[in-house]
């Protein structure tokens, strides 16, 4: 019995750990600046024809790297109720993804019908995981940023 309990609070702590993470506050400018000068970098070079995949990809994954350093970071005062938004946040990214996932391939046949329609055989559209997770730091960083001023 007592071995079962032990395995169970190790399970517990270590649950405790990883929802507990989070990065120093001093990291979140730092997340911004990668994210957004990756953004504003991946614009640019997708434009130019000779732009290899390798370096749009490390673009992206910089990106999205400096996206999630501002998720996890801590704010300047810590409390339960940042906790609380944090769990809110998510839930409000979760149900923001699942939409996007659902109604973007719709907008973008829509908009190729009406754009050109004699050529129109329906578009597929790709729906990476880089656009999966950036729409979800997105939406997490959005709705947090809101409720906690809401909240205030």
């Amino acid at each position: 019995m007592t071995s079962e309990k032990s395995c169970a609070e190790k399970e517990y702590q270590t649950i405790e750990r990883w929802t507990k993470f989070k990065l120093p506050n001093k990291v979140k400018p730092f997340g911004w600046i990668i994210a957004i000068s990756c953004f504003v970098a991946f614009l640019w070079l997708a434009k130019v024809a000779n732009t290899s995949f390798l370096v749009l990809y490390t673009l992206k994954t910089l990106g999205v790297i400096g996206l999630a350093m501002v998720a996890v970071a801590r704010e300047k005062v810590e409390d339960e109720m940042k906790d609380v938004l944090r769990g809110k946040a998510m839930l409000f990214a979760f149900v923001c993804v699942i939409f996007f996932i659902i109604v973007t391939p719709y907008i973008t046949t829509l908009i190729s019908a009406v754009v050109n329609p004699n050529d129109f055989e329906g578009v597929a559209i790709e729906l990476s995981h880089f656009n999966m997770l950036s729409c979800t730091l997105l939406m997490y960083i959005l709705g947090l940023e809101t409720m906690k001023r809401l909240y205030r």
